[in-house]
């Protein structure tokens, strides 16, 4: 299945939703980031957590 996010937030939400559903955790951490995204920084990126 091919997917395009329009914003690393909505890829985040979506991966984080996945491996809350499939896998027995208590929680995760995630963190996602895009190199070269804008010239005045290394990358951009998301942290995101559930509990």
């Amino acid at each position: 299945m091919n997917r395009v996010f329009s914003s690393l937030e909505a890829l985040a939400e979506h991966l984080a939703a996945i491996v809350l559903a499939e896998f027995s955790v208590s929680g995760l951490r995630m963190t996602i980031t895009k190199p070269g995204a804008v010239s005045e920084a290394d990358g951009v990126g998301v942290v995101i957590e559930r509990p």
